[in-house]
């Protein structure tokens, strides 16, 4: 049982997400349709999933966290799509992932995997550390581009993360490796891309990870309330060596920590440049190796309950909701008025939603331009 508990909860906080709390009835729903201007839901009215009529097809696409899980799904449509893949992982299987992402394209339109801008690459990196975050932004960097191709992205998709490893929870410089890969990391890869001038003009950033989650009541927090675990427990989530692999960070605090201050950090990154346009999705309980693999035995068992329950969804249908948030932030199919923000969050059902509670309160004390200057300091830590 100490075995098995941890490894569980992760799994069995995000069901009962799904099934308690995010609802399309949720009032915040209604709010942000109001705030926002459509929801993506919008798009799927007006597309034939899976069929998204060339609407990717002058688009270069980096996928980070794209050789497996959910990131490869996303990887698959684009390709299937028309758009032009890159990908970024850290297993070997990446080389496999772009034969099946050349295989799919050809198979859709008939076509070489060669033409104009439309290649499938794979850069290997372990992103870990600020470290392997700049090299893979060299190596995109340095990476030959064919004639005719454009060497920025229209879009960056982040599905890099963790789930939390209860026998090995800290990176090599003491960070808490959830949080690094789900916060610092898709930080760092955003910055060092727009430095390197690797973004085009409008670019569309997607963060799949848990956004617009509302938290448990601030008594089950660490600290014991919000404002204890905003301005105790949060800011400390980024900081080296607060814990041991014999004491690890709360199971609870690292999950809020990471869904919190993912947002903060995507809403500051929206009030910082107004030109791109950001969007962080709730995938769902989506069916992939990564999740049934973190299980063990239980998955079948726990996943087969879950699919009667019809709460879980294949890698391809969550793939082709993130799609359809991406052709959302390019204002594709939208009824209504256009977004009035160059920001917007979803859940798993597509509905438009606002920031939770503990965002809400955290952009008020100002903690999302105070974890910005502390991502930025980490950064620029290690020199060019």
């Amino acid at each position: 049982a100490v075995i098995v508990l941890p490894r569980f909860a992760p799994l069995a906080f995000r069901t009962f997400w799904t099934l308690a709390i995010a609802s399309p009835l949720d009032p915040r729903a209604q709010e942000a349709a109001r705030e926002i201007g459509g929801t993506a839901a919008a798009c799927r009215e007006n597309l034939d999933c899976g069929a998204f009529g060339g609407k990717f097809e002058t688009e270069r696409v980096l996928v980070v966290g794209g050789t497996r899980g959910i990131g490869r799904g996303i990887a698959l449509e684009l390709a299937r799509a028309g758009a032009a893949v890159d990908i970024v992982g850290s297993s070997g299987v990446g080389g496999s992932v772009v034969t099946e992402m050349e295989a799919t394209h050809a198979e859709e339109t008939g076509e070489s995997r060669r033409r104009g801008n439309r290649t499938f690459r794979f850069f290997r990196a372990d992103l870990h550390s600020i470290g392997g975050c700049r090299d893979l932004v060299a190596a995109v960097d340095a990476a030959y581009v064919p004639p005719g191709g454009e060497k920025f992205y229209h879009s960056v998709v982040f599905t890099a993360g963790q789930w939390p490893d209860a026998k090995e929870p800290l990176t090599a410089a003491g960070h808490e490796k959830g949080i690094f890969l789900s916060v610092v990391a898709r930080f760092a890869v955003f910055e060092l891309l727009r430095r390197a001038q690797l973004l085009s003009p409008d670019c569309r950033i997607l963060s799949v990870l848990g956004s617009a989650q509302e938290a448990p009541p601030g008594f089950l927090l660490p600290g014991g309330t919000d404002l204890s675990f905003l301005r105790d427990f949060l800011p400390k989530a980024f900081l080296t060596h607060i814990y041991s692999p014999d004491d690890p960070p709360p199971l609870i605090g690292t999950l809020i920590s990471e869904s919190t201050s993912a947002d903060l950090i995507l809403l500051e990154l929206a009030q910082r440049h107004k030109s791109y346009s950001f969007a962080g999705t709730m995938p769902g309980l989506v069916r992939t190796d990564v999740a049934r693999g973190h299980l063990g035995a239980l998955n079948d068992v726990l996943f087969g309950i879950l699919d009667w329950l019809g709460i879980t969804f294949s890698a391809q249908q969550c793939a082709i909701n993130q799609l359809l948030v991406l052709r959302f932030l390019a204002g594709d199919h939208i009824t209504g008025p256009m977004m009035k923000k160059n920001w917007v969050f979803f859940d798993h059902f597509l509905v438009a939603r606002l920031p939770g509670r503990l965002v809400k309160n955290a952009g008020e004390m100002k903690l999302g331009a105070l974890l910005h200057n502390k991502l930025t300091k980490l950064v620029e830590k290690i020199p060019s």
